[in-house]
């Protein structure tokens, strides 16, 4: 058969698939064939293709290679591809690349600053480039940095690489983050009041304001903001980076709606395998509270892949506490090592005196 028709084939096939890590198989199969004909448009498009079907899922270790090969072949002969389709990705990838501990700091500085040089080459602004820097400093814990990369980001132009979605729920977060909830549900009002005509979904920034409002605050103002996320949640087909919204909502369900925490853990506790090693801290964080006070339970759905799987179903709560106790310890240690603070250990403790 004809390669292109081997590869137009299998495209037609992932169209019948609806998991996404299954379209990204079928879809390395495609760039197989497409690289052992040294076909480079195939190349870039399946790829293209590739990352953003692995947005759909809880990880990110295949679009990393991918996305390498992708700035190469740019970088060998720019005429031939989309500078902006690339950025877009690329502000994507960025975004990502602190949440895996493969990559070390200096690999995401330098990353970083590259996404910056080439948004500024290919003359767009640096304000998606302030979005990301102001993300990766709540991520370090800096409050200040994550400030100053906001007001900076304020200072500059929009253009076609904008949006409004990153914008916002940037500010969110810094507000959030420095304890400005007024400030921040406002500005989640103005989110819902333009969802539907920038065709945006609220869950991140209601996820967000519940696990801070409600999970660290304790405020019982979160249950109407949990009561929209659950319901959002119950209308969603797919989403990117799904499971990271379901572990800052854990964190406030583990402790004011169990039943409710329960329906999530059983329904994700899968997702947790191959996760990106942030999700896997935040969803080990946030269930310890879960599994409290002992006893056991039957759960239906773990997976046989999961080291405390047992086939009778039924599994003891203190065994789910340490299991996940001892991912979230050793995830914290690898984060602040790499990251040089005490951060992320400073975050389990936190859970900890709460939960005691």
């Amino acid at each position: 058969m004809n390669y292109n028709l081997e590869i137009q084939k299998i495209l037609l096939d992932t169209e019948n698939v609806k998991d996404a890590d299954d379209r990204i198989m079928l879809l390395k199969q495609a760039i197989h064939i497409a690289d052992a004909n040294n076909d480079m448009d195939w190349g870039f498009d399946l790829r293209m293709e590739l990352i953003r079907n692995e947005q759909f899922t809880a990880h990110s270790r295949e679009s990393f290679p991918a996305f390498a090969w992708i700035l190469n072949a740019y970088d060998s002969d720019p005429e031939l591809y989309s500078e902006e389709e690339i950025l877009n990705e690329y502000k994507w990838m960025a975004a990502v690349s602190y949440n895996n501990l493969n990559i070390s700091k200096p690999q995401i500085e330098a990353i970083l600053e590259d996404f910056r040089k080439r948004s500024i080459d290919c003359g767009m602004s640096s304000r998606e480039y302030y979005n990301i820097m102001s993300n990766w400093s709540l991520f370090l814990g800096s409050k200040e940095d994550a400030r100053k990369y906001l007001d900076l980001r304020d200072k500059e132009s929009e253009d076609s690489m904008t949006s409004l979605s990153n914008d916002l729920i940037t500010t969110i977060y810094v507000e959030m983050f420095e304890g400005n909830f007024d400030k921040a549900i406002a500005h989640i009002q103005e989110f819902t009041a333009q969802r539907s005509v920038h065709k945006m979904n609220p869950i991140p920034v209601y996820s967000g304001l519940i696990y801070y409002f409600g999970g660290k605050m304790n405020d019982p103002r979160a249950a109407h903001y949990f009561a929209e996320a659950d319901k959002e949640f119950s209308e969603l087909a797919n989403y990117p980076f799904q499971l990271y919204e379901v572990t800052l909502m854990m964190y406030y369900m583990s402790k004011f709606e169990k039943e409710k925490a329960w329906t999530y853990f059983d329904k994700y506790v899968n997702w947790e395998l191959g996760a990106e090693d942030a999700i896997r801290f935040d969803f080990a964080a946030s269930t310890l509270a879960l599994f409290k006070g002992g006893g056991t339970r039957i759960i239906d759905n773990i997976s046989s892949n999961h080291p405390y799987y047992r086939e009778d179903n039924t599994y003891s709560l203190d065994d789910l506490y340490d299991h996940y106790y001892k991912i979230a310890l050793y995830f914290a240690q690898q984060f602040d090592e790499r990251n040089g603070n005490t951060h992320f250990s400073e975050q389990l403790d936190e859970v900890l005196q709460q939960i005691q």
